[in-house]
């Protein structure tokens, strides 16, 4: 047999040799398909890839009629008042009945905390901050690196290189970063709550401004018919020879005066249901339902101060919100203190540059923390950060001490202000227009002291209604500085 292709053979051997080294599967590198790779290459990086979330819902408008409750209580009528006799043709008529169904209260906050933005934006917020726990308080993924000899290619040695690394962070790091996101959260749970709970305070606020404008409405559109009736009996005074020629003069004046105020009150009117729409995500330009008139337990007294304090200090979701933020920074401190300790990095690799014996290869590394001043300032800044939140916690407990006795107090009056409206002031009143229409027909007194009479009750029943809007703003301020949603329960 010749030699020459013994020797081939033995080339070719050794070329099989060479290729099984430098492939560090342990497979012929002529068996090493890329178009095989491809896909699972790239079903890897799909699996590697993060699900996009579903968008939030857009909440669509509440419809008017959600809204819309009909009263089972009397309506809040005005002491001694004579009902109005029918309007005639061609005049505005009077706002929706009390007794018939109107805006809701308890279903407009109901509906502003569910539709207004600043309530949602509060709510991602939120939802953000509960995602960041998981994030600090896990570990670091592991890195695998690899590595190659370019110039050992052609060898029979191919050298190459795998390591496998996990970074393990001081013990308690991870724990102290994990409870201050979590106090984060906490802090963002109550941002939604003060929001919530202001939103339902402007609510209440804006329903009374409305409600207060259609009583006022009421009151105007009575008294045009009292001084409908005023200016026939002058006249018919004046057809028998008595009176004087000012008398139906006076009342058409009067009467003028009336339909101004009813074109400022209808201004008045719509920009309450302006700023209502827009508590409520909806155009300004849509209509709302007339309120209701009756009121709940608007007329019963407040508990006692220091129940409502010690309701305050518990349920004040700014005061929540405060310790929170102050249990995150000492969270954080507590963390910036173990950073005085080093993180330690385990490795373990592989490489064919080296004997059998020596490919193997475990290590480990760590930082040197020599930056003691940057770790210092670190630790400072946060137990500042956490002692500024506790006193801006005792300053706001100060505050709502405060607010809970303003309010109270308000409420007080109030409810003195409506009892004297009601038991003196509406009475005389109504009492001094009858006497002044008596004396009138008797011939004792002057159309002008009727006039006068009738204006005095006009002012009594505005300032009584304004009074009882006034308390019922007042106590949903007291709602509010005790960590209640206003008139929860209430219509």
């Amino acid at each position: 047999m010749p030699l020459e292709p013994k020797i081939t053979a033995a080339r070719a051997g050794s070329r099989d040799r060479a290729a099984k080294i430098c492939d560090p599967l342990g497979h012929r590198r002529d068996r090493f398909s890329y178009k095989r790779a491809l896909p699972l290459l790239c079903a890897l990086a799909a699996a590697c890839a993060p699900d996009r979330p579903p968008a939030a819902p857009t909440p669509s408008p509440i419809p008017a009629e959600q809204l819309v409750e009909t009263s089972s209580e009397r309506p809040l009528a005005v002491p001694g008042a004579r009902p109005a006799p029918p309007g005639s043709a061609g005049e505005a008529a009077p706002p929706a009945a009390a007794s018939g169904p109107g805006l809701s209260r308890s279903r407009l906050i109901a509906a502003v905390i569910a539709q207004n933005p600043d309530v949602e934006a509060r709510r991602q917020a939120l939802r953000a901050a509960r995602a960041r726990r998981a994030q600090v308080s896990a570990l670091d993924d592991p890195e695998l690196s690899y590595s190659f000899a370019p110039m050992s290619i052609a060898s029979e040695r191919f050298g190459q290189t795998v390591e496998l690394s996990q970074r393990l962070p001081w013990p308690g790091k991870r724990g102290n970063l994990g409870r201050s996101a979590e106090s984060e959260a906490d802090a963002a749970q109550a941002d939604v709550r003060a929001a919530e709970l202001e939103l339902a305070l402007e609510a209440s606020l804006a329903f009374d401004d409305y409600w207060l404008v259609d009583r006022q409405l009421e009151v105007n559109v009575h008294h045009r018919h009292l001084l409908s009736d005023f200016e026939r009996t002058a006249e018919s005074v004046l057809k028998v020879g008595a009176g004087s020629l000012q008398d139906p003069l006076q009342a058409r004046v009067e009467l003028a005066r009336l339909e101004a105020d009813e074109v400022n009150l209808g201004a008045a009117r719509a920009v309450a249901i302006a700023e209502l729409n827009s508590l409520l995500h909806r155009p300004s330009g849509e209509p709302l339902p007339a309120p209701l008139s009756s009121e709940r337990a608007i007329f019963e007294p407040p508990p006692p101060e220091a129940t409502l304090v010690r309701e305050a200090l518990g349920a004040s979701p700014e005061l929540r919100a405060l310790a929170a933020r102050a249990r995150a920074a000492e969270a954080s401190g507590d963390y910036a203190r173990r950073e005085y300790y080093p993180d330690l990095t385990l490795m373990v690799s592989y490489s064919t540059m080296y004997m059998p014996e020596d490919r193997l290869m475990i290590g480990a590394s760590t930082p040197l923390p020599l930056q003691r001043g940057r770790r210092g300032a670190a630790v400072e800044e946060f137990d500042a950060r956490a002692l500024e939140l506790r006193s801006e916690s005792a300053r706001l407990a100060d505050r709502l001490r405060a607010r809970v006795r303003v309010a109270r107090e308000r409420v007080l009056a109030g409810l003195k202000i409506v009892k004297l409206h009601d038991q003196r002031l509406v009475p005389a009143a109504n009492a001094q227009v009858s006497t002044a229409r008596t004396e009138l027909a008797a011939g004792r007194t002057s159309f002008v002291a009727v006039l006068d009479a009738e204006r005095s009750l006009r002012d009594v029943e505005l300032s009584r209604w304004a009074a009882i809007a006034e308390l019922n703003q007042w106590r949903a301020r007291l709602d509010r500085a005790a960590g209640r949603v206003a008139f929860a329960g209430a219509r």
